[in-house]
C-alpha cells in the first residue's frame, strides 16, 4: 500500500501546500481520501479544513498547481480547486472548521471514517479521535454522534452507499438510528437524493443495497408507496436479475457488443446498468404514482423519464414477435427502434427478466447493429417524406401524417414493404380502402 506522504506528493498536496501557509496557521488533510487510503483505495478528491476562512490559501495553492479556483459556498467561505496533475484531473474542496476547533469539527461528521484528519503544517500525523481507523479495519460502518441525521437527514442514505460501495456492516445501533431517522430523508434536495440512488443502483451489489432500503423503511419514502403488498420483495427480485446478467456478462464474441459501455455513465450518476437496475426495481415495485416519483422525487428530465417509463412498461412478450421479423436490415432496425428511447437497454431487460430469452446475445448485437447502420442523425429516415404525404393524399402536417408513418414503419417491420414505390402504394391504397368509412382516415 502507497504511504499516505506518497500519495499526496503525487497529488503535488506536498510539498506545495504546507509552503503556502501563513506563519502558525493550521491545515488538515480531512474526510475520504484517508479512508479510501486506508483501504487501499485511490482517490482524486482532497478535502482541507482550517480554522478561519481558507480561501486565499486554496487561489494560492490553485496558482501553485496551475488549477482553476472557484467559490462553492461564499458566505461558508467553501471553495474548490480543479487541476490536472500527473495527467489525472483533481479535486481540492477547502473548508473553515464547522467547529470552534478541529475537535469539534470532526465529531460534527457523519461516520466515524469520515471524521480522520492530517495534519499539513509539520511531519504528516494521523488524527482519529472517533475511531474510525480501527472501524475499518473491523469492517464496520458508525455513526459520529446521535444528533448525525438530524443535522443532515441525507446521510442516512448516505449510509447505506457507504455500506454497499465500501463493502461495510453498518453497526447496531447505528442501523437503529437510521431506520428511526429515514423518514427525515425526505426533506433532502431531490437532486442529492437522485445522486446517492445512482451510486446505490450503479454499484454491482444491489442485492445488498435494495434490502437494506427497506429495512430501514426509505424505499416508500424514496419511491412513493408500492401499489402491491409484495412490490418491494417483487422489485427488488427483478432488479437483482438485472445484476446477475451484469455479474454473468452472458455475451461472447459478437455478443459482447450488447453489454458495450455498460458500465459507463447515462445520466445524472447513473451507469448503464444502474438504470436498468433502476427500471426493472420500479417494475416490480410499482409505485402508485410513477409520475411523481420520477420528475419530483427524483427529478429527473423529461427524457430521462420518458426513458425509465419505456423500460418499466416494456412488453415482455414483445420478443416472440423476432422469428417473424423480415430478413431484410431496415425491418429488424425498426423494430429494435419501436422498443423505446433506448433499444440497448430494452433488449438487455428482456434477457434478463425473460425465463427463456427469445435472441441469444449475438442476435442482440446484430440487431443493435442493423439499428446503427440504417440510422441518419439519431434517426431512421422514412422511406417517404411528408411533404410527399401532404401533397399527394392531402394529409394536414401534424398528427395524420405522423399515422401515416406509423403504418409504414409497421408494414416494414411486418416485411409487407421495402422500398419507396411499395409505400407509396400501399399509402394510397389505404386511403381508398378507407376513403368511405371516416373523413380523418388517418387519425
Amino acid at each position: 500500500m502507497q504511504t499516505l506522504i506518497d500519495i499526496l506528493t503525487a497529488a503535488a498536496v506536498l510539498p506545495q501546500l504546507p509552503q503556502l501557509l501563513e506563519p502558525g496557521q493550521p491545515c488538515y488533510l480531512v474526510g475520504g481520501v484517508l479512508r479510501d487510503w486506508l483501504q487501499g483505495r485511490r482517490s482524486t478528491d482532497f478535502d482541507f479544513a482550517t480554522p478561519g476562512d481558507p480561501s486565499p490559501l486554496a487561489r494560492r495553492f490553485a496558482a501553485g498547481v496551475n488549477g482553476k479556483w472557484f467559490p462553492l459556498d461564499r458566505s461558508r467561505h467553501q471553495s474548490r480547486v480543479v487541476a490536472t496533475v500527473g495527467g489525472q484531473t483533481l479535486t481540492y474542496d477547502f473548508a473553515p472548521f464547522r467547529a470552534a476547533d478541529l475537535g469539534g469539527d470532526l465529531e460534527l461528521r457523519d461516520f466515524t471514517m469520515n471524521a480522520m484528519a492530517c495534519s499539513l503544517d509539520g511531519e504528516p500525523r494521523l488524527i482519529d479521535p472517533c475511531g474510525g481507523k480501527r472501524d475499518l479495519q473491523r469492517g464496520l460502518l458508525r455513526t459520529c454522534s446521535e444528533r448525525c441525521f438530524d443535522d443532515d437527514p441525507l446521510r442516512v442514505l448516505r449510509g447505506v452507499r457507504h455500506g454497499v460501495t465500501l463493502g461495510l456492516e453498518i453497526e447496531n445501533t447505528t442501523r437503529l438510528l437510521m431506520a428511526e431517522k429515514a423518514f427525515l430523508v425526505a426533506r433532502s434536495a431531490p437532486e442529492r437524493i437522485r445522486g446517492e440512488l445512482a451510486s446505490i443502483f450503479s454499484a454491482p451489489s444491489i442485492a445488498r443495497g435494495l434490502p437494506l432500503l427497506q429495512e430501514l423503511g426509505l424505499l416508500p419514502v424514496l419511491f412513493g408507496p408500492s401499489g402491491t403488498d409484495s412490490g418491494a420483495t417483487s422489485g427488488i427480485s427483478l432488479a437483482v436479475r438485472c445484476e446477475e446478467l451484469a455479474r454473468e456478462g452472458r455475451g461472447g464474441g459478437e455478443g459482447e457488443n450488447l453489454l458495450t459501455a455498460m458500465n459507463s455513465v447515462l445520466f445524472d450518476g447513473f451507469s448503464h446498468w444502474g438504470v436498468l437496475k433502476l427500471a426493472a426495481f420500479l417494475r416490480g415495485y410499482d409505485p402508485t404514482d410513477l409520475a411523481r416519483t420520477l420528475e419530483e422525487r427524483l427529478r429527473l428530465c423529461r427524457s430521462h423519464q420518458r426513458l425509465i417509463r419505456s423500460l418499466v412498461a416494456l412488453d415482455l412478450g414483445v420478443g416472440s414477435e423476432l422469428p417473424q421479423l423480415p430478413d431484410n436490415r431496415r425491418g429488424r432496425a425498426l423494430w429494435a427502434a419501436s422498443l423505446g428511447p433506448s433499444p440497448r437497454l430494452a433488449l438487455l431487460l428482456l434477457s434478463a427478466l425473460v425465463e427463456s430469452p427469445p435472441f441469444t446475445p449475438a442476435e442482440g448485437a446484430a440487431l443493435l447493429r442493423d439499428l446503427a447502420t440504417v440510422m441518419v442523425d439519431g434517426r431512421i429516415p422514412d422511406l417517404v417524406d411528408g411533404r410527399w404525404l401532404c401533397r399527394e393524399l392531402g394529409l394536414s402536417p401534424g398528427p395524420e401524417v405522423g399515422r401515416a408513418l406509423e403504418i409504414l414503419r409497421q408494414a416494414e417491420i411486418e416485411g409487407t414493404v421495402a422500398t419507396p414505390e411499395q409505400a407509396r402504394k400501399l399509402l394510397i391504397s389505404y386511403k381508398n380502402k378507407n376513403i368511405d368509412k371516416e373523413a380523418d382516415i388517418f387519425l
